[in-house]
């Protein structure tokens, strides 16, 4: 399921941001809590990015919306002169919850762009 990146996920959103393993793969650096929310905020304020928390809908919390079901992000970066196209990055945050078919890279669609 996906919902809304609002304040909740925050702090659960910034420990996965701490692992450095996250870090390199991203390539994003550690930066505090306080800077967190304000790119959270940033990004919901912001008309071209679009931020989902990916939630696991078997879990008990996810029927809530809860922080304990998420178990990753979903960005779309619209186009500044064509909004038709985005960009879009997954990450699938809880190591628990990878390769589990949260999401996956079609290659063949890359060359068909």
């Amino acid at each position: 399921m996906l919902v809304p990146y609002r304040r909740k996920f925050v702090e659960k959103y910034h420990g996965w941001m701490e692992d450095a393993w996250i870090q390199a793969q991203t390539a994003s650096e550690s930066v505090s809590l306080e800077e967190e929310f304000a790119a959270q905020q940033a990004w919901c304020d912001d008309f071209l990015k679009c931020t989902f928390i990916i939630l696991d809908a078997t879990h008990a919390d996810s029927a809530e919306g809860g922080t304990g079901a998420a178990v990753g992000d979903i960005n779309l970066v619209l186009g500044r002169d064509d909004q038709t196209e985005a960009e879009v990055m997954v990450m699938v945050g809880e190591a628990g919850s990878r390769r589990k078919g949260s999401s996956w890279h079609d290659a063949d669609a890359d060359r068909a762009l």
